[in-house]
């Protein structure tokens, strides 16, 4: 779709870059933030308990351990909430705010629609 996909993650990048190779995203752009400037940047803030412990969390944690995929120890905030953003020419077009760390955006959709906006 001529969409480029950036990762911003907390870790120092050789502690990140074995977890994104599990996942098959070792060829992905990434950047390590362990200071979460570029959080703080967009706006995403810290997580309470209701985000970091709902039942939806907790349901998605269950099936990830029955899937084989065990509790790994956290790098940096564990409250910090994540985002997905489509930026084009340094303007943001869309954003998806987590409301609990189990929320799931549509990230086809979102490239979809960032790749119509060029």
């Amino acid at each position: 779709m001529g969409v480029t996909i950036a990762l911003v993650h907390q870790g120092a990048e050789e502690e990140a870059a074995p977890l994104f190779a599990d996942h098959g995203l070792a060829d992905v752009a990434r950047v390590s933030d362990p200071d979460r400037a570029l959080y703080r940047a967009f706006h995403l803030g810290r997580g309470g308990l209701r985000e970091i412990l709902a039942p939806s969390v907790v349901g998605r944690s269950a099936l990830s351990v029955l899937a084989g995929n065990g509790f790994g120890r956290p790098v940096g905030d564990a409250r910090q909430m994540p985002g997905v953003f489509t930026v084009h020419r340094s303007v943001v077009i869309e954003e998806f705010r987590h409301r609990t760390i189990a929320d799931r955006p549509d990230y086809v959709a979102m490239a979809r629609r960032a790749a119509a906006a060029r």
